[in-house]
């Protein structure tokens, strides 16, 4: 069947959010390491890069659970 539509979007009623935050976390970590990975190279500017759009995952989720 069909997923329902609501407001323009599809609804999909085997929507698991805990697989939303593993994915979000496998993301965070990535960009963790590859900042971690950077910095032992000396790119600081690249580590500093990934470490921030690590951040801005989180705090995106943050403010997702918040609301």
């Amino acid at each position: 069947s069909r997923p329902e539509q609501h407001d323009g979007e599809a609804q999909n009623d085997s929507y698991d959010a805990s697989k939303s935050w593993d994915i979000l976390y496998q993301t965070v970590m990535m960009l963790k390491n590859a900042g971690n990975e950077a910095m032992k190279a000396s790119s600081f500017s690249l580590a500093a890069r990934r470490y921030d759009k690590a951040i801005r995952y989180c705090s995106l989720a943050y403010m997702e659970v918040r609301n």
